[in-house]
């Protein structure tokens, strides 16, 4: 085995010059409405979405195959082009190759104009030729603007198909147009047949060669592939195995007569049969780059949303599962390395509004700013058999018009249309003074809870190491992760600290340091319009004792509030949360400490929100109850408070897993809103408020119901409960099955989907891309800081990672005492803005704290690297053993792995042990249990633990 010593993790992924020249996507939407042709603008066809196209083009895809209908841009025959639709789609066209991008100009036309073919008495050859001459002389002089004669002619004879071409491209050349001309087999254009005499007649491959040669100069002939039972993409199935076979004649002809090929279209299912065949074919092709210059999947579009086949993106820049596929293939360039991925099921409008019409007689509306379909049946435009009645007769709607008046077109029905935004619009006639009204319609918030967000936990971490190191035991949340929750919806953020670190000592002054990063967080989320709960995550103790306690007295914790509420109290949106979860002691006993906290808070003058949390938990369910803890909640919190007091909360927390801890993976306390019944009657009784302060769950179906139920029973009783929130996010959360954190393309983990309908806002976002929130390791070993749970943590492509202990060499089950000195990611300048609780130095930029390189400021010395040493029987091929048993490559000399980013090989110890856990492999452990909660590539997945677990093999044997 030949690897090189210096080869890194990332050298496992392909490399870009081994790719295809062109990947892309066709933009289907211009061809709409074919029986209903010239047809009406954004009533039976479209241009696609610049917005659209660019989010595909920051993937990575550079080449845009946008279709239009011959009919529309030429009404007659020979005649000169309609100006609305060439000025439109130029438009498009022009703001794609703006932006580096390739755009193919196809005229979705079957070698036909108004169903008859090219080359009849009807349609002369002439007649074409004319057509693609104008449309070179307005494209000609863009080299990044390439022709495609026409879409997939069929039912015709070859030659005469070839014939027309031959014609078509000298009319182009004597433009002068250089640009690169894509020419299409007859009989559908399919690669599988291209040296088949089959059902059109003769082989595109002998009569191409009598029209056409390698003299032509920037020629491409083009081919079109799909893998279901008959070669049409039409059915959810790809059978035509191996897919690359269907490839192999069409490219050695190309070889063979030295010219070049163009795969226009491609697409499959998203499941794993169709994933497979895919990514087989892009390789094959890419192995064949020689004669085969680009590939473009089928399709997207702005009225593709729900289509099995589209990977049109969302509002979030999210896309269908198959574009995550491709992205290993594009070309780029792009600074993303994942794609965020939704589920693409159809999303019917909630009213009956039609705005527009889809080219297989489907019906839009417009609502929340974006596209959806109009559900036929729930609005009565079906017959019983499910066809359309005829003629429909469309309702006036509302439409999202623009903002001026500047008419830059007109519709096919004669309305105005005008450029905005890089997107068309329609001019709203009544206010430009030209004719009738419309009016905006905005979403009704009415019905939401007044505040929804998440608990940002990070701060209390390290909760053994107090106070502790920062960036080591304990974090600050991160205020851009914050603000893209903002983007969501969310409003409201729960922060979490410990307050030994704000108080070193009981009654002393406040930690500079901690208060000065923690103050940072508060001040940059409520400057972005939400509000902060400030968070002692303590359970009613300090350095584990309670307070009331002759160690910690209730002075003390009114000491620390009313410090705490100076800093504070000129902050509206900042509210007040005493502490986190009262536990083991007497329920009269901490509404005597609360009610003392409060008084002190109100005598410094501060009107902030307060939240009084229940003992016992915090639990909803036990509100009510005389329990362990004591006596109830309900019960003891009316001695001491009551509807007189002003701005109170009263706070309780929920799970619904068997214990209603929310250690476990399940939600077994169903009905869930039951557990909050007893909780929101007692308020309501009392004319008191209420503040869900925890709610959480495991992304399954399960608990997606409960979720949805519980927040919907909430928001019936908004008139006490004030709001909810998740548990938990934070920069350290990531891996966590409840974990709500957003990774840095702004995509999250399932449950934000779940939390998404009833996010009280505001926000411009409609949908929320996701991601599977499964561990993800650093590529290298550098550690930059400590979890909580004794995880080592990285940072890598400007994001936080964990360290894979194991493939690391850290492998202990306990965290190692002394971590490698490693190198960090310092502040680029020298102003000190507070001091660590190592006496580390550090600053803030960039709106994030940084640590201050005190060597390049002259005030210490550098940093080191770590060093390993191993050996073992690789050695003789000139490589270490792992110290972790993840392998990436097997060849003929064994299993190999990566470590410090270099290969290694994988011990016999290891092999043996991938029988007993499979998972070992991918760096998991073997569940406990034989639950399964998502399956992949790899395998069934479990939890233990909350973290990811392998489903063991004696599982499927049982």
């Amino acid at each position: 085995m030949k690897l090189s010593k210096a080869l890194l993790l990332t050298a496992l992924t392909l490399v870009s010059a081994e790719k295809l020249e062109y990947v892309g996507v066709n933009e289907s939407c211009g061809e709409f409405g074919e029986g209903e042709l010239p047809g009406i603008y954004n009533k039976h066809y479209i241009y696609p979405s610049i917005d659209s196209i660019k989010t595909t083009i920051e993937q990575g895809m550079n080449v845009f195959r946008i279709n239009f209908r011959w009919e529309r841009f030429q009404h007659e025959l020979f005649g000169e082009f309609n100006e609305f639709d060439i000025t439109e789609y130029k438009k498009v066209v022009d703001a794609t190759t703006a932006e580096g991008a390739t755009v193919i100009l196809d005229p979705h036309n079957y070698a036909r104009y108004n169903n008859n073919l090219i080359g009849s008495e009807e349609v002369p050859i002439e007649a074409f030729v004319d057509f693609w001459t104008k449309l070179a002389e307005i494209f000609k002089d863009n080299e990044k603007v390439w022709f495609g004669l026409v879409n997939e002619p069929h039912d015709m004879e070859t030659d005469d198909w070839f014939k027309a071409a031959r014609a078509a491209v000298d009319g182009i050349r004597a433009t002068g147009a250089k640009n690169n001309i894509l020419i299409p087999g007859n009989g559908w254009t399919g690669a599988w047949s291209w040296g088949k005499e089959a059902w059109y007649g003769e082989a595109n491959a002998d009569v191409a060669l009598r029209y056409f040669s390698s003299e032509d100069e920037n020629i491409l002939f083009e081919v079109h592939q799909y893998f279901d039972s008959d070669y049409s993409g039409s059915k959810a199935t790809c059978v035509q195995v191996p897919c690359q076979n269907n490839f192999k004649e069409f490219v050695e002809w190309l070889k063979t007569n030295n010219l070049k090929g163009w795969v226009g279209e491609i697409g499959g299912l998203a499941d794993s049969q169709c994933k497979s065949c895919i990514e087989e074919v892009i390789e094959y092709l890419q192995e064949n780059r020689d004669v085969i210059k680009g590939v473009q999947w089928w399709a997207a579009g702005p009225w593709w949303g729900h289509n099995v086949l589209s990977i049109e993106p969302n509002a979030e820049k999210a896309f269908p599962e198959q574009m995550a596929w491709l992205k290993p293939y594009l070309p780029g360039p792009s600074e993303l390395t994942e794609v965020p991925t939704f589920v693409n099921e159809k999303v019917y409008c909630k009213g009956c509004e039609v705005t527009g019409t889809g080219g297989d007689g489907s019906f839009w509306g417009w609502e929340d700013e974006k596209s959806c379909e109009i559900d036929k049946e729930t609005c009565g435009y079906n017959n019983d058999d499910g066809s359309v009645d005829t003629p429909v007769d469309t309702p006036a709607v509302e439409k999202i018009y623009c903002k001026g008046c500047e008419v830059t077109g007109t519709g096919g029905d004669g309305s105005l249309w005008g450029w905005e935004d890089e997107k068309s619009c329609e001019i709203d006639i009544t206010t430009c003074k030209i004719g009738n009204n419309a009016t905006d319609d905005n979403i009704n918030n009415g019905e939401k809870l007044e505040y929804v967000g998440v608990n940002e936990s990070c701060g209390e971490f390290g909760e053994g190491e107090l106070p502790g190191i920062y960036n080591k035991h304990y974090i600050y949340p991160s205020i851009d992760s914050i603000k893209t929750t903002i983007e969501q919806g969310m409003n409201v953020f729960r922060i979490n600290f410990r307050w030994e670190r704000f108080q070193h000592e009981l009654f002393g002054e406040f930690n500079e340091f901690d208060i000065t990063e923690y103050k940072k967080v508060v001040d940059a989320t409520t400057a972005e319009g939400a509000t902060v709960i400030l968070d002692p995550h303590n359970y009613a103790r300090y350095k584990n004792n309670l307070i009331g306690s002759e160690e910690v007295p209730i002075e003390a914790f009114v000491d620390f509030w009313t410090k705490l509420a100076e800093i504070f109290k000129d902050n509206e949106k900042v509210w007040f949360g005493l502490v986190n979860e009262p536990h083991d002691m007497e329920t009269d006993d901490w509404f005597k400490i609360a009610r003392a906290a409060v008084d002190g808070i109100r005598a410094t003058g501060a009107k902030n929100n307060i939240l009084i949390p229940g003992n016992g938990w915090t639990g909803a369910w036990s509100w009510g109850k005389e329990a362990w803890y004591g006596e109830a909640n309900a019960d003891v919190s009316l001695r001491y408070f009551s509807s007189e007091d002003e701005n109170i909360l009263f706070e309780v927390h929920q799970y619904f897993d068997t214990d209603y801890s929310g250690s476990k993976a399940t939600c077994v306390q169903v009905p869930c809103q039951n557990n909050f019944k007893e909780f929101v009657e007692w308020l309501k009784t009392n004319n008191l408020k209420g503040w869900v302060g925890e709610i959480g769950g495991l992304a399954n179906s399960q608990c997606k119901s409960c979720i949805e139920e519980v927040i919907e029973y909430l928001q019936e009783n908004r008139d006490v409960i004030k709001g909810v929130q998740w548990w938990a996010a934070g920069p350290w959360w990531g891996h966590n099955i409840l974990s709500i954190e957003p990774n840095a393309e702004k995509a999250f983990p399932e449950q934000m989907a779940w939390l998404k309908p009833y996010l009280p806002g505001p926000s411009e976002l409609t949908e929320v891309p996701t991601f599977i929130n499964k561990k993800v390791y650093c590529k290298g070993c550098e550690v930059t800081g400590t979890g909580g749970d004794g995880s080592f943590w990285g940072w890598e492509d400007e994001k936080s990672c964990e360290i894979d202990k194991k493939t690391c060499g850290y492998n202990d089950n306990t965290p190692i005492e002394n971590p490698p000195v490693v190198e960090k990611t310092y502040c680029k300048g020298c102003e000190v803005t507070g001091t660590g609780g190592d006496g580390s130095l550090w600053g803030w930029e960039d709106e994030k704290s940084c640590e201050i390189d005190v060597a390049a400021c002259k005030i210490g010395e550098e940093p080191t690297e770590p060093s390993t040493e191993a050996t073992c029987k690789f050695e003789a091929l000139g490589y270490k053993c792992c110290s972790h048993c993840v392998s990436y490559l097997e060849d003929e000399d064994g299993l190999w792995g990566v470590e410090n980013g270099e290969w290694c090989g994988i011990s016999d110890e290891c092999i043996k042990g991938y029988d007993e856990c499979w998972s070992n492999k991918f760096g998991y452990p073997c569940c406990d249990t034989c639950d399964v909660f998502l399956t992949d590539e790899s395998g069934d997945w479990g939890v233990k633990d909350l973290d990811w677990c392998g489903i063991p093999s004696t599982c499927k044997s049982n």
